[in-house]
């Protein structure tokens, strides 16, 4: 949509480790960062300034000529499975940090190796460009963006269950009065996590390694309850939140009352 001079590709970990990395980001719209690495982000000075708007001048330096101040104004995307948690909790960063979830896989069935083509083609181009158009005269009517978090706290609480979905399920969804007798089965748990997840856009883990994570991270210990005939494994000492324990059917029927 933007063309290809006026893209670049530059690694979060240039931009901040890099003094020549910079340059590249002059006169570009976006940058696309398409495996954000794992490392964490010990200084977000460079990330501030670069989405504060053109407010002020930044220093660029290209090699063997001298540095000069100008504006950057190349919208910063970071593409990554896993989210690392970052040193700096201000609300100045998370003033600037958009998650934007990608919780579908495609994959068996649902994939399709022409989609690209497919979704390049003149006629879809011209459809996406139109949809684009919609949302700026909106942005452009609002002059702001519309986001779902509307505070920084909502914002924050977002960032930490992207980075730790499960320890947030837990905190969500698990009755802070559960005691050691309290057990819940394996499969109702796994069903609430999931819920957890299509209510947040969050991509859910596999149920296995969801398991492993549990006893991993929480410490949790699973048994078998029933006789040998129908024995069923659950997990100790928790109990969920009533809403956590309704189908969605359920749910509906309560929430309309």
């Amino acid at each position: 949509m933007h063309g290809i001079s006026n893209v670049s590709n530059v690694p979060i970990s240039s931009l901040v480790n890099n003094r020549f990395a910079l340059s590249d980001l002059e006169f570009k719209d976006i940058n696309v960062d398409t495996e954000l690495s794992s490392i964490s982000i010990k200084d977000t000075s460079i990330l501030k300034k670069l989405t504060g708007g053109r407010r002020q001048p930044i220093r660029i330096e290209r090699k063997n000529q001298h540095a000069y101040d100008t504006y950057l104004h190349a919208k910063l995307f970071f593409n990554t499975n896993t989210m690392s948690e970052t040193i700096d909790q201000s609300d100045a960063y998370y003033r600037r940090e958009i998650i934007i979830p990608f919780p579908n896989t495609f994959e068996g069935k649902n994939m399709d190796p022409h989609l690209l083509e497919k979704l390049t083609k003149e006629e879809e181009r011209s459809g996406i460009f139109n949809i684009l158009m919609n949302n700026l005269r909106m942005i452009l009517k609002r002059k702001d963006l519309y986001l779902n978090e509307k505070s920084i706290e909502e914002r924050r609480k977002k960032t930490e269950r992207a980075i730790d979905p499960v320890r947030s399920f837990i905190e969500e969804a698990v009755a802070e009065d559960s005691t050691e007798g309290d057990w819940t089965l394996k499969s109702e748990f796994y069903s609430a996590y999931i819920k957890f997840c299509k209510n947040y856009q969050i991509a859910p883990k596999s149920i296995e390694a969801f398991g492993k994570e549990l006893k991993k991270k929480m410490n949790y210990t699973d048994t078998g309850k029933g006789n040998k005939k129908e024995r069923k494994t659950c997990w100790l000492g928790v109990r969920l939140k009533m809403y956590y324990l309704l189908d969605d059917k359920q749910q509906q029927t309560i929430d309309a009352c």
